[in-house]
């Protein structure tokens, strides 16, 4: 019998428009480049990629977080969100692998964002003194009220931190823990609010990353985040677990409501560069319809839905088989995002800073400008759900933040 369904509506995570001015990203050329300057500000969207300590830092472009944010995920993960055409294999695509994807393709969007921020920081970074509190003043873009802070006088304890106001209100305290080359290790905590199409809206996030930091090729994310416009809340707890050769993991809890209908959504994944495994529950509300599923998946690199025997690594106990305790919780009605500590910056500053986005510094400022992919609808007809039905084992699920322990990679380096 075929289950009834909710389609949940898509959120853009990253509408923090408010301090994050536009996304930044970078190609090969521009990396190669980076690796030659090293004067603050110098490469082509004004990070360094230098392996300067913390205690060393001097500029925003030496802690280069515009590229550590702009995060690459396995085309395993990327893949299973995009479309089929032009890709070479035929047939339909696991619509289980694709909801996960997206939520990693929505929830690194915000990341994505954050990161443009920083690319034009990192532009003008030789104009702005670590210490100092400085009103930002852009031209060549629409009015914005915002100020920055980079506080580096517990640099020797290993912390740096970047504050960011909107408005005269603080929005993003970005704490950086560690930095050697395009690696980091740090937290951020960003909320705001805005009247979009009539309709007043908030959301809060606080991320977590360790991005090739502690060990080299491996990579670790989680973002949580609360969504409101009012009348729908939206709720999300994404974990990635990225290795440049190995398995990449993925853990990802939803909730929340819209138009309505409750619903619920839970899954997690492990992917090779050749093949990956998802565990995906959906339960809720679909107007009279209750729905409540799990689904076990197997899929190519690109997302094609494969048969379970279609590789070894599939089976019980090998590398891509999930387990009923990697699939966390659903999150709970009374989950909540960090709030910023009351010692926090009250944003009053001491100078200004001009930043001139049409001046002789254009094409730099231009090149922090890039498209981000949300992947596509994973309801169409081009994707297939899973017949494998799963019983999870509850008593083994974890909460979703038990999943996010960043001390795990640290045991690995160890």
């Amino acid at each position: 019998m075929k289950k009834s369904t909710f389609k949940l509506l898509t959120l853009s995570w990253g509408i923090v428009a408010a301090t994050s001015i536009i996304s930044c990203g970078k190609d090969k050329k521009e990396d190669e480049e980076a690796a030659t300057e090293e004067e603050a500000g110098g490469s082509p969207t004004g990070g360094t990629g230098s392996n300067k300590t913390l205690t060393e830092v001097t500029s925003i472009g030496q802690l280069n977080l515009s590229s550590v944010l702009k995060i690459k995920v396995p085309d395993s993960i990327s893949k299973a969100s995009a479309s089929s055409a032009g890709l070479v294999a035929t047939g339909k695509k696991s619509r289980e692998a694709c909801e996960v994807s997206r939520n990693v393709k929505e929830g690194l969007q915000q990341l994505n964002s954050i990161g443009g921020m920083f690319c034009h920081l990192e532009i003008e970074s030789a104009k702005m003194t670590f210490g100092k509190k400085y009103k930002i003043k852009i031209t060549g873009q629409e009015k914005q009220d915002m100020a920055i802070w980079v506080d580096n006088s517990k640099a020797a304890d290993g912390s740096i931190k970047v504050s960011m106001c909107n408005d005269g209100k603080l929005k993003e305290v970005f704490e950086v823990s560690g930095v050697k080359g395009d690696a980091a290790k740090g937290s951020l905590i960003t909320r705001g609010s805005e009247t979009y199409q009539g309709k007043a809206q908030s959301w809060e996030n606080e991320v977590k990353f360790d991005m090739g930091y502690t060990v080299a090729g491996k990579s670790f994310m989680s973002n949580s985040g609360i969504f409101t416009n009012g009348t729908d809340k939206y709720m999300r707890h994404l974990v990635l677990d990225l290795s440049d050769s190995g398995v990449s993991k993925v853990f990802v809890s939803n909730s929340g409501t819209h138009e309505g209908q409750q619903f619920y959504s839970a899954g997690a994944a492990r992917s090779n560069k050749d093949f990956g495994q998802v565990l995906y529950k959906n339960k809720g509300t679909n107007g009279q319809d209750v729905f409540d599923w799990t689904h076990r998946a197997f899929y190519s690199a690109e997302g094609y839905v494969v048969a379970e025997n279609a590789n070894a690594s599939f089976a019980s106990g090998k590398d891509l088989f999930v387990l009923d305790a990697e699939v966390p919780q659903f999150l709970p009605s009374t989950f909540k995002v960090a709030a910023f500590a009351a010692s926090e910056w009250d944003c009053k500053t001491e100078a200004e800073v001009a930043i001139d986005m049409s001046g002789a510094t254009k094409a730099k400022h231009d090149a922090c400008n890039t498209e981000w992919d949300k992947g596509v609808e994973c309801w169409s007809e081009e994707f297939q759900e899973s017949e494998k039905d799963h019983d999870i084992d509850e008593s083994e699920q974890k909460k979703p933040e038990d999943l996010d322990d960043i001390s795990e990679i640290k045991v690995v380096a160890e």
